[in-house]
């Protein structure tokens, strides 16, 4: 069995590259013959030409190599039938040469190093080549491959499923279209099927400069899924916590809900507990009532209380009035409406606050005599706080009395009615008409004396 060797397609002239090289077997070949190294100089341009000259220079010893082969082939194949077959070879090879092939060699370089060509660098090569002249059949065979493929037009294909080289010969077996970063990758040569660009054979830079790409979108797609899977994390991570807040809020939500629920349930009572007036005849009996500093420090709480009592029960006046003195506390004129609402209902405890509104200067109102009427109409209606207020003010000469004692006895009816300041401010009232009255006494019995004196220094004056 004869070896199988592989050869490379030379074409003559310029190289047309992205035409496919062919593996032979022996048998294909009419002859085989080898050419001894030739030295080859080929000028370096500059140092990154050194690829380019390399190969130049292989492309001048093979077709040096195809040019001798063919000479000696023409000249030695005129004495038998092999040999007239061989001359048909030859001219069949000779037609290739006058369209797009040379040949078919194996350049193998023996030396190659830099020397000096002139004034110029240049790489000087030693090479020897090996010449396949194929048969005829052979050649009938391949001219036909390259009709079939020049009448199939190129077909799109997937650069990463198909090989780009061939695997024996090295020669491309893709062409390809770029635009900017972007590949297109053909099975054949020919055009591009929308643009009309003519198809390039890919080369190992192409190769390389297409890895390239791929390689930097593979990465840019791993970062945008690295960044998909992290986008995806956080907002995993924030759905967490918005349902998590969520939740927290809804749990908030309905323990504030149930605690307005309870507040609603107990607003009443609670309004009593903390805005009761203690001497208020209409309060509920269950509380003692609130004192003034003491509402002051719950106002708030009583004001929101009351505004729901007053709201489920707007019959009860009680809830209203507490409401009112709450809400007198920050703001009397805001307290001034219900108040007069209340009076015209002849709520007793009312008038106390209405009359202490109309002279509290936050109301600009200072209206002596309205809080007088007031105070007297509470009075008449059993108020305490209302005794307490109009005694307070008899007694500091801002209201007319109604009798010298009127404020002694108002102050009695309010002690007795267990009114605390009413009894505190009856002892100081009552120590003070004491004090008044044994004044008068010593002051009568100082008068009387000084008119007995008197009497009788007159009398002696008479007797003399």
């Amino acid at each position: 069995m004869r070896k199988k060797i592989s050869a490379v397609v030379v074409l003559a002239g310029p190289v047309l590259t992205g035409q496919p090289a062919l593996a032979f077997d022996d048998a294909d070949c009419e002859r085989l013959t080898e050419v001894q190294p030739a030295d080859i100089q080929e000028p370096l341009e500059s140092t990154s030409d050194y690829p380019a000259a390399r190969d130049r220079a292989i492309e001048r010893a093979s077709q040096d190599a195809i040019a001798q082969v063919v000479g000696f082939s023409v000249q030695t194949s005129r004495e038998s039938r092999i040999e007239m077959n061989n001359d048909q070879a030859l001219q069949r090879f000779r037609q290739l040469d006058k369209s797009d092939m040379a040949g078919f060699v194996r350049p193998r370089v023996v030396s190659e190093k830099l020397a000096s060509l002139g004034k110029s660098d240049a790489i000087s090569m030693q090479i020897s080549v090996v010449v396949c002249v194929p048969r005829a059949e052979y050649l009938q065979k391949i001219a036909q491959e390259k009709a079939l493929r020049e009448r199939k037009p190129p077909a799109e294909v997937d650069a990463h499923n198909v090989a780009w080289f061939d695997a024996k010969t090295g020669a491309a077996m893709l062409w390809y279209w770029k635009s900017g970063s972007r590949f297109e990758f053909f099975d054949n040569e020919g055009f591009h099927p929308k643009n009309g660009s003519k198809l390039q054979p890919v080369t190992a830079k192409v190769f390389e400069d297409w890895t390239t790409a791929e390689d930097k979108k593979a990465q840019a797609e791993k970062d945008r899924a690295e960044k998909a899977r992290r986008m995806a994390e956080e907002a995993a991570v924030r759905q967490r916590k918005e349902a998590e807040l969520a939740a927290k809020m809804e749990a908030q939500r309905a323990a504030e809900e149930a605690e307005r629920q309870r507040r609603l349930a107990s607003a009443p009572e609670i309004c009593d507990q903390l805005a009761a007036n203690p001497t208020d005849p209409m309060k509920s009996n269950a509380v003692a009532g609130a004192p003034y500093e003491t509402l002051k420090a719950n106002a708030g709480q009583a004001i929101e209380a009351c505004s729901i009592a007053a709201q489920k029960m707007p019959q009860e006046a009680r809830y209203r009035y507490q409401l009112a003195r709450a809400v007198q506390i920050s703001d009397p004129n805001k307290a001034l409406p219900p108040l007069r609402a209340l009076l015209a209902e002849r709520y007793p405890a009312a008038y106390d606050n209405y009359g202490w509104a109309l002279l509290d200067a936050r109301t600009h109102l200072n209206d002596l005599s309205g809080a007088v009427a007031a105070f007297r109409k509470g009075a008449d209606l059993g108020d305490a706080d209302s005794m307490d207020s109009l005694a307070n003010l008899i007694m500091q000469g801002k209201a007319p009395p109604r009798g010298s004692d009127e404020h002694i006895r108002l102050l009695q009816r309010a002690a007795g009615m267990g009114h605390l300041p009413a009894q505190a401010r009856l002892v100081r009232a009552q120590e003070e008409a004491a004090r008044r009255q044994q004044q008068q006494i010593q002051d009568e019995q100082a008068r009387q004396m000084f008119l007995g004196i008197m009497g009788g220094v007159v009398q002696g004056m008479q007797r003399r």
